[in-house]
Order: C-alpha cells, then sequence, then structure tokens
C-alpha cells in the first residue's frame, strides 16, 4: 500500500510459508511466484533468502524435492550476502530434515555439525557480547561513580569559596566599621582638642585680665591704711571708686566665665 516492496516481499514470504505448513499451496504459489527474481535484481538478500526457505518448504509440500534442492542452494550461494545466522540455522534445519527423510544420514549428519558449530559459535558471540556488555557496564558505573565524586568535590569546593567570600565581605565590613569608628573617635577627639584648646586660651585671657586688678587691690590694703592714718578722706573716696571699678571688671569677667561653663555644659546630653 505505501510502496514498500523489501517489506511487502518479505511479508508474502512470510504468509506462503503459513499457507504452506497448512496445505494451501495454490495461495503459497500465488504469493511467492516472480519475488525470488524481483529480489535479486534489487539485491535484497535478506528477504531473498527467507524467500529461498518458502520456496524449499513449498516445493517440498508440493512434492517436487529437485526444484526444492535447486532453490536452497541458491539461497545457500546467497546466505553471506545477509550476514544472517538465524537464515543459516533455518537452512541447515531444512537440510538436516531432508537428508534425514532421505536415509542419507551421513549427510544429515555434516549439516547438524555444520549447525552445532554455528550454535557454538553464537553461543560464544553472544557470551562475548554479554561480556563486553558487563565491561561496558562496569566502566559506565566507575564514570558515574567518579562523575559523583567529582561533582560532591566541586560542590565541596564552591561552598568553601561561598564561605570564604562571606568571610571575607564580613571582614571588610569589620574593617569598614572600624575605620568609621576611628575617623568619628578622631573627629571627637579633634573636637575635643579644640575645645580643650579653646579652654585653655579662655583661662589664659581671664588670668591675664584678672591679674592687673587684683595687683592692684593687693595695694588697696596698705594704701587704705596710709589715708586712714592721714585722715584724707578725698584720697579715701578716690581709692574707694577706682576700688568699685576694679571689682566691677572682676565681676565681669567672672560673668562671662561662668557663662561659657554653662554653655559648653549644655551641649553633652545626659540620658
Amino acid at each position: 500500500k505505501f510502496g514498500q516492496l523489501e517489506e511487502e516481499l518479505l511479508l508474502n514470504t512470510i504468509l506462503a510459508s503459513n499457507y504452506t505448513k497448512t496445505g494451501r499451496l495454490v495461495e503459497a504459489e500465488a504469493l511467492l511466484k516472480g519475488n525470488l527474481e524481483q529480489l535479486e535484481q534489487r539485491q535484497l538478500w535478506m528477504p531473498y533468502v527467507e524467500t529461498t526457505i518458502s520456496l524449499f518448504d513449498y516445493y517440498m509440500a508440493a512434492g517436487n524435492p529437485a526444484e526444492a534442492m535447486k532453490v536452497i542452494d541458491s539461497g545457500m550461494e546467497k546466505i553471506h550476502y545477509s550476514q544472517t545466522d538465524r537464515l543459516t540455522m533455518k537452512i541447515y534445519d531444512r537440510l538436516i530434515a531432508y537428508y534425514e527423510g532421505n536415509k542419507n544420514y551421513p549427510q544429515a549428519f555434516h549439516y547438524l555439525n555444520e549447525r552445532n558449530h554455528l550454535a557454538d559459535s553464537i553461543s560464544h558471540a553472544t557470551k562475548g557480547d554479554l561480556m563486553r556488555e558487563l565491561t561496558v557496564r562496569y566502566e559506565t558505573d566507575r564514570k558515574n561513580a567518579r562523575i559523583s565524586q567529582l561533582t560532591s568535590l566541586h560542590e565541596k569546593e564552591r561552598n568553601r569559596n561561598r564561605v570564604f567570600g562571606l568571610s571575607i565581605l564580613l571582614l571588610v565590613f569589620i574593617m569598614v566599621l572600624i575605620g568609621l569608628l576611628l575617623r568619628r573617635i578622631a573627629v571627637q577627639n579633634r573636637a575635643l582638642a579644640d575645645a580643650n584648646y579653646t579652654k585653655d586660651r579662655l583661662f589664659s585671657v581671664i588670668a591675664h585680665d584678672l591679674r592687673s586688678p587684683m595687683s592692684a587691690l593687693q595695694g588697696v590694703s596698705s594704701l587704705l591704711r596710709h589715708y586712714l592714718e592721714q585722715k584724707d578722706e578725698e584720697k579715701l573716696l578716690e581709692l574707694s571708686y577706682k576700688t568699685d571699678f576694679t571689682l566691677n571688671n572682676i565681676n565681669d569677667l567672672l560673668d562671662n566665665l561662668l557663662n561659657w561653663a554653662v554653655a559648653n555644659h549644655q551641649e553633652i546630653k545626659v540620658e
């Protein structure tokens, strides 16, 4: 139906073999007629050998052993093209049965030996294939185990690198925090140094400004005693004015110092 000639001819061969087994020789002949020539022209050797086997069965069932042997010999000539041990075994089975039926036991024994050798070689090949399969499977399992091991090591290495990276980031964060704290401390130390410098300058100025009035007051007592002894009221009054002026200056300086102290004290917040 779909133009697959090889599959169509192979299907005809299988159906013809079944028709032959059930005695429907006319239908078998109709299916097999001309197939061998088409397969040989197209060099389709596997279905060609299958067709020779079906034709062998057909000719044997039709009572034509000479034609059966002729067609099976044709299959034997082309068997090496198909490289199919299964088909060779099927031909050997037909030949063994044929020669046993004709009581040609030496020839039947010959093909039986050939069949057994072929079966042994197939068995050895199967064992070899099994060993190769087991070897491949072992190598595959070993490679998979190695891949799994390398994957595990890679994952551990990635985790170590991740932890190392996080540690570096944490260290950098701590260093930045320490730097900020040191900078803040440096700023505070500079401000404190400035405040101390200002305080020292203020105390120096106040001490300098107080020295002169205080020195003047030190001489007031001796002058006061002298003017009292002389009963010089005018000088005493003048001395009183000067003393009052000096004390006012001292009082102004002390007020300024107290105001500065209060102003600096308010900058300190008590929680």
